[in-house]
């Protein structure tokens, strides 16, 4: 950026996202990027008079293109503008989790599949997650509510072979062995149920092989379910999963 060139504005490249994201593979003219955007004629001139200005645009023999700076500035708005969208369909999600904590992957969980219970179908959500339990060789979760479905479907399959590991909160436990004791138990005599404490759990965390699921409640209700198998995505929750599992304590079941 020239020592006379005004400093970018942010809202402005913001709302110039369309025209930015069109420049990415190379020179337009004006009427190319009216025709590609939904911008008006005159809103296409003053944008490139002002992006020229800033020197995120340059004119060239093909038309205009963005500079080098330009060509920065218009990835991160984009992945701004990508991220913004993200937490809006997170939403239920980010109210829940402690920013302080954890950090979610926004740019990670761009494609990721949301569900929420609906109110013809309001188990849908539980359903998503019996299916992800179920389907698994081996599986990792931390939660701070208890669910009998889901403890169910993790009996089952320890039984059937696959290996568990769970870290819930303090008072989770204790409705675990009062009430469910005797499967949990009998869970642990297969040496493939781990069970560990830890007095607040952020969210609710499922790894189950490749698949992740976040899941956000509201009173005790779950809300929304978020599910990735993005490499990246996965990454970031193992990583989340083995964090607190060395600042939890183990559960004595016997």
């Amino acid at each position: 950026m020239t020592e006379d060139a005004p400093a970018p504005d942010p809202v402005e490249l913001v709302r110039r996202g369309e025209l930015l994201d069109a420049l990415f593979d190379g020179p337009k003219t004006p009427g190319e990027l009216e025709a590609e955007t939904s911008f008006s004629r005159s809103t296409v001139h003053r944008a490139i008079e002002s992006l020229v200005e800033q020197h995120v645009l340059t004119e060239s023999d093909c038309g205009f293109e963005l500079t080098g700076f330009g060509r920065v500035v218009a990835t991160e708005t984009a992945e701004y503008r990508t991220n913004v969208v993200t937490a809006g369909r997170l939403q239920p999600l980010l109210d829940e989790v402690d920013a302080t904590a954890v950090t979610l992957p926004l740019d990670g969980l761009e494609g990721a599949e949301i569900t929420r219970p609906k109110q013809a179908h309001a188990h849908v959500a539980t359903t998503r997650i019996t299916d992800l339990l179920a389907g698994s060789n081996r599986i990792r979760l931390f939660s701070g509510v208890i669910s009998p479905i889901f403890l169910d479907i993790a009996y089952k399959q320890v039984l059937s072979g696959t290996e568990v590991v769970a870290i819930f909160d303090r008072r989770v436990i204790e409705i675990l062995f009062s009430e469910y004791g005797k499967n949990a138990r009998e869970a642990a005599r297969t040496g493939r149920f781990e069970v560990m404490i830890y007095d607040d759990c952020p969210f609710e965390l499922f790894l189950c092989d490749g698949t992740v699921g976040i899941a956000a409640h509201d009173d005790g209700f779950l809300r929304l379910l978020v599910e990735s198998d993005d490499l990246g995505v996965y990454e970031w929750a193992e990583s989340v999963f083995d964090r607190y599992r060395e600042r939890s304590e183990y559960a004595t079941i016997f």
